[in-house]
C-alpha cells in the first residue's frame, strides 16, 4: 500500500507504518482471527481478483471483517462490517 488517508488509519485501528509499504493482505490477513483465515478476506480477495481478471469494478456491503485491537485499545477483536468498493485502475488516466 503506497498512501492511506487519517480516516482508514482510524477505522482500522492501524498506525501509519503499519501500512505504507506493506502489501493489503499482509496487513488485513484475517489470519489472526483463525487458522483458516478470515472469511471477510477470503471474500475480498475473490472480489479483488475477480475486478483483475474482468477489468471491471466490483461492490461489496456490510462484508464482516473482525480486527484485532492494539493493546493501547484493550486487545481482543472488534467486529466490524465493511461496504468496499473494488475499481481497477487500468491506466495513468
Amino acid at each position: 500500500m503506497v498512501a492511506t488517508s487519517d480516516e482508514r488509519l482510524r477505522a482500522t485501528m492501524k498506525r501509519r507504518d503499519e501500512v505504507i509499504g506493506h502489501p493489503l493482505f499482509e496487513i488485513y490477513s484475517g489470519g489472526e482471527v483463525s487458522a483458516s483465515g478470515n472469511e471477510g478476506a477470503n471474500i475480498l480477495r475473490a472480489s479483488l481478483d475477480e475486478v483483475v481478471r474482468t477489468a471491471r469494478p466490483q461492490q461489496l456491503k456490510g462484508v464482516f471483517y473482525p480486527l484485532r485491537r492494539p493493546s493501547d485499545l484493550g486487545d481482543g477483536f472488534d467486529n466490524r462490517y465493511w461496504d468496499v468498493s473494488n475499481v481497477p485502475v487500468l491506466d495513468e488516466q
